[in-house]
């Protein structure tokens, strides 16, 4: 995991002595992704996943197992995230989706993921997600969202940044009409 993230030549691992112990390396590790942190949530995730694999979250694991992800998530809360039950990290507060780009969009999908029992919750989270996509094209191509625009106004300047609007679409390609016909409702009401 450290190689993969980055963080390699931060492990003060010598193979030599065996030293020092896993618990060392890894605050020596985490301490350098504080310091540089662009990719600190990747090391993170990574270590998260093999924990998963070792049944680190699951009921049965050992006590001290479970002492020591207690450990964990108060370290992580520290820090503005938190674990669920099944060891998936998500952030804590709210998200500032105008301005979190790739990682705020990730969160978005991750806390609709988590609401299949609440349709409400899943209504309203694909409408902020799609709303955020809009915010995250128009940023990436050079004309960030200024003011309060409704959800409407921010789709139509999105779709038309990225030349989806129907129509612009050439009819004499194969699929033409279809494709018009698809963009046009993609943007009627239901």
């Amino acid at each position: 995991m450290f190689s993969s993230a980055g963080y390699a030549s931060d492990d003060p691992y010598d193979s030599s002595t065996g030293t020092p112990n896993k618990e060392n390396r890894v605050l020596s590790v985490f301490a350098a992704a504080r310091r540089r942190p662009a990719r600190a949530r990747e090391l993170v995730e990574g270590l998260l996943v093999q924990f998963r694999v070792h049944s680190y979250f699951s009921e049965d694991a050992a006590e001290q197992v479970r002492r020591d992800v207690k450990t964990l998530c108060s370290a992580l809360r520290r820090s503005g995230w938190d674990l669920t039950e099944e060891g998936e990290l998500i952030a804590l507060g709210e998200i500032d989706l105008s301005t979190g780009g790739r990682p705020a969009l990730e969160e978005q999908i991750a806390r609709i993921r988590r609401s299949t029992d609440d349709p409400g919750a899943l209504i309203g989270g694909a409408k902020d997600l799609l709303e955020s996509v809009a915010k995250f094209v128009l940023d990436e191509v050079g004309m960030p969202v200024t003011g309060k625009q409704d959800f409407p106004q921010l789709m139509h300047l999105a779709r038309e940044r990225l030349d989806l609007l129907p129509k612009n679409v050439d009819m004499t390609l194969p699929g033409g009409e279809a494709i018009r016909k698809i963009l046009q409702s993609s943007h009627q009401p239901a």
